[in-house]
C-alpha cells in the first residue's frame, strides 16, 4: 500500500510540476462568457445561460457555478482545481493500463508519462475546455477499465459498475 501512495504522490508532483504554472495564468476567450453567464445567467447575451436547464449549451457551465461560489474571480482556483482533475486523469489512465495489461510497473509508466507528458495540454489553458476534456477522459478511461475487467471476470457487479459509469459518461 505504501507503494501505490509513494507512485500517487510522484504522479502529483509530476502533473504539478509539468502544469503548476497555469495557477498563474488568467481567464481565457470562453472562460469569460462561463463567469459572465454565472454572474448574469438570464441575460440574453449569456451565451451558455442558467446551467442545465438554461440554453442549449448550458451544461457546460454547469460545473463552474460551485466553484465561482468559491473563487470568484480568483483564477488561481479554477486552474488548482483543473491542475487536480488532471492528475485524477493520470491515475485513471494508471488504473487502465493496470487493468489492460496487469503489470503495475507498466502501468506506472503509462500514468507517468502520462502526467508528465504534454498529451491534450493545449486544452488546460483554457478552462471552458479543460474541464470538459479531463472529465470526460477519465470517465471514458474508467467505464473501458470496469468493461475490460468485466470481459476478463463476467459478474453482474462489474457489469454493473461498467455501465453505470459510462451512463455517467454520456
Amino acid at each position: 500500500k505504501t507503494q501505490l501512495f509513494l507512485g500517487g504522490g510522484i504522479i502529483l508532483l509530476i502533473c504539478i510540476i509539468a502544469y503548476g504554472q497555469i495557477t498563474g495564468m488568467y481567464f481565457f476567450l470562453e472562460d469569460y462568457l462561463i463567469l459572465y453567464s454565472i454572474q448574469n445567467p438570464n441575460a440574453p447575451d449569456a451565451g451558455y445561460g442558467s446551467g442545465i436547464f438554461g440554453r442549449p449549451f448550458g451544461y457546460a457551465v454547469t460545473p463552474f457555478i460551485p466553484f465561482y461560489y468559491l473563487f470568484g474571480l480568483n483564477p488561481l482556483g479554477y486552474y488548482f482545481v483543473e491542475i487536480i482533475l488532471y492528475f485524477l486523469t493520470a491515475l485513471t489512465t494508471y488504473f487502465f493500463a493496470s487493468i489492460l495489461t496487469g503489470n503495475k510497473k507498466v502501468a506506472f509508466g503509462a500514468g507517468f508519462i502520462f502526467a508528465s507528458g504534454y498529451v491534450g495540454s493545449e486544452s488546460l489553458y483554457r478552462l471552458a475546455i479543460g474541464w470538459q476534456n479531463l472529465l470526460a477522459t477519465i470517465f471514458i478511461s474508467l467505464s473501458a477499465a470496469l468493461y475490460y475487467r468485466y470481459i476478463k471476470v463476467p459478474s453482474i457487479v462489474n457489469y454493473l459498475l461498467a455501465f453505470v459509469v459510462y451512463l455517467f459518461t454520456l
